[in-house]
C-alpha cells in the first residue's frame, strides 16, 4: 500500500527565499500490515515523524529527525535537504475473539 505525500509550506510572515518546510516522501506499508517504511527528503528543520495505526490497533510513531537545538541551525535546516529511509514494524492489533 504506497502513498506518496508532498509539501512545501512557507511562513507567510517570513521573506520570499528565506527557506520553507518541505517534504517529499514515498510510505510503503507491506501487504501484511506488519512492516512500514518512510524514505524520500525533507528539510533540515523542523522535527519530522510519521503514524501508523493498523486497523484501530495501536498507533506506532516513526522519528525521521528531530528539529536542530538552536534557532540558527533551525533556519539554516530550511535551506538544506536531507534524505531519509526509515523502516519500523507495525504493532498487530489484538485478536477479538469470536462469542459463540
Amino acid at each position: 500500500m504506497p502513498a506518496q505525500m508532498c509539501a512545501t509550506r512557507r511562513n507567510p510572515f517570513t521573506p520570499p527565499g528565506s527557506g520553507s518546510i518541505q517534504a517529499d516522501v514515498n510510505m510503503t506499508v507491506n501487504q501484511d500490515a506488519t512492516k512500514a517504511e518512510v524514505s524520500g527528503s525533507i528539510s533540515g528543520s523542523p522535527s519530522f515523524e510519521a503514524n501508523f495505526s493498523v486497523d484501530g490497533g495501536a498507533t506506532q510513531n516513526l522519528p525521521l529527525q528531530t528539529e536542530p537545538s538552536s534557532t540558527l541551525g533551525f533556519m539554516f535546516g530550511l535551506q538544506e535537504t536531507n534524505n531519509i529511509d526509515k523502516t519500523t514494524d507495525l504493532p498487530q492489533p489484538e485478536k477479538k475473539e469470536e462469542s459463540q
